[in-house]
């Protein structure tokens, strides 16, 4: 019998022990500087459950910052690289 624990969301994940885990991940786009609204199964416990790595696709040389506001909602901005409001980015949020 599997110690596995049903994850509702797809994607197997697991602790760096190798426990199972209800961590999941979201993936999306949208323009900096614009807050990013996540609903439904894509929302998250807190602003503290989860973590976003994002990349500008505008100016690749600009990092792109978060700020997190709610477990439903987190804000970009870009710093260096001549990035800033208005860029194109993509997303990986990850947490439970």
């Amino acid at each position: 019998m599997s110690s596995e624990v049903f994850n509702p969301r797809g994607i197997p994940a697991y602790t760096n022990a190798g426990v199972a885990s209800t961590a999941f991940m979201v993936v999306g786009s949208g323009t900096i500087g614009t807050a990013v609204t996540l609903s439904g199964s894509a929302a998250f416990t807190s602003s503290t459950s989860y973590t976003v790595h994002g990349t500008n696709l505008t100016h690749t040389g600009s990092t792109t910052n978060v700020t997190y506001t709610s477990g439903t909602s987190f804000n970009t901005t870009a710093a260096g690289g001549g990035g800033g409001n208005g860029d194109s980015f993509t997303y990986i949020a990850i947490g439970t």
